[in-house]
């Protein structure tokens, strides 16, 4: 990824590295997805929706009548835990 301040967008010359080229992404992963342009949106949208998908399971327990502190630390152990990451 070639990050580049300059107010204007330039086609940047092809980098190589020993006679071969190397490819050019818009975004990798290190510590969480970040985009070309250094943000973090490609990351925050996989956490909710990891979170989104989780609740599934909250839903599921107040159907079976759980209790509210059971519900409270599934919470903790099972959302918290993927938004804190």
């Amino acid at each position: 990824m070639v990050l580049d301040m300059r107010r204007e967008r330039r086609q940047h010359q092809p980098l190589m590295v020993t006679d071969s080229e190397v490819e050019s992404v818009s975004s990798f992963k290190f510590l969480g997805d970040i985009c070309d342009d250094l943000t973090w949106t490609l990351n925050i949208t996989q956490l909710v929706k990891k979170a989104h998908q989780r609740l599934y399971f909250l839903r599921r327990l107040r159907k079976f009548g759980m209790s509210q502190r059971t519900q409270r630390t599934s919470c903790t152990a099972v959302i918290k835990s993927v938004l804190t990451s």
